[in-house]
This record gives structure tokens, sequence and C-alpha cells, in this order.
């Protein structure tokens, strides 16, 4: 068979980087730094928070958890999100999300859903990421 009719070889698929390592470390450990900011927060403050906004005491602890809650709640719902939209879609919908939570003034209940949300998403979001780019090095916890 001349060399023209063979089949062409299928060269190796690689995935493209689109950033260096070092930013996307950087990234990643912004983000995780922002969503543990949007969660330890409330704690310290919750007795402010209720004497400010007179919310009785079932409601202030209600605020609390919620984060908690959706973070049980949609942490088995996100991987399957994620393979439809894709990691780098739903990370950016995270921290959509997390921008719209942390920004907006006088959105208490829906904020905190918000970051209750993206908090539940990017926990599972980030470990994939850093498995994914990052194979030889995710299980040591180093970069």
């Amino acid at each position: 068979m001349p060399q023209s009719d063979l089949p062409p070889t299928a060269a190796p698929l690689k995935r493209s980087r689109l950033r260096p390592p070092l930013l996307l470390v950087t990234d990643i450990m912004l983000v995780a730094a922002n969503l543990r900011a949007a969660l330890t927060s409330v704690g310290p403050l919750l007795e402010q928070i209720q004497q400010q906004l007179l919310l009785s005491s079932t409601s202030a602890g209600l605020l609390n958890s919620l984060p908690l809650i959706l973070f049980a709640v949609l942490s088995p719902v996100t991987p399957g999100l994620a393979k439809h939209l894709g990691i780098e879609r739903t990370l950016g919908m995270t921290l959509l999300l997390l921008v719209i939570g942390i920004a907006q003034p006088g959105m208490l209940w829906l904020g905190t859903v918000l970051i209750g949300a993206t908090i539940a998403f990017a926990n599972v979001i980030l470990p994939t990421l850093v498995k994914r780019d990052f194979p030889g090095r995710a299980a040591a916890g180093g970069f």
C-alpha cells in the first residue's frame, strides 16, 4: 500500500493550557479565600446582624445555617452540572453568583442563598480542576 493511501495517524490529544500554572494556582487560592470569608464572617457578627435587622433567634440561626444546608443539597448535583456546562463555565457561573451574593446591599436572604450555592459548587469544582490540571501533584496537596 503506497504511503499516501495510509490513513492519517491520529496525533495524541493534549489539553491546551490557557493559563500558566502559577496564575492558575493564584486564581484557585483567591477563589478559595473569598469563599471562606463569605462563610466565616457571619458567625462572629451574627449578634450584631440580629440586633440591627431585628431578626428572631430562629431567623439568625437559619441565616447562619443556610449556606451549610445548601452545601449539603447542591454538592451532589454539581458534578452533573459541571459535566453539562464544563468545569470552566461552572466555575465562572459560581464566581458570578459569589459577586452578586456579596456585593448586593439589602439582599440578606438571597445573598446568603447565593453564597451558599457558590460554596457548594466551588467546593466540588476546585478539587476537580486541581486534579485535572495538576494530576501528578493533586494527591500531594502541593503545587
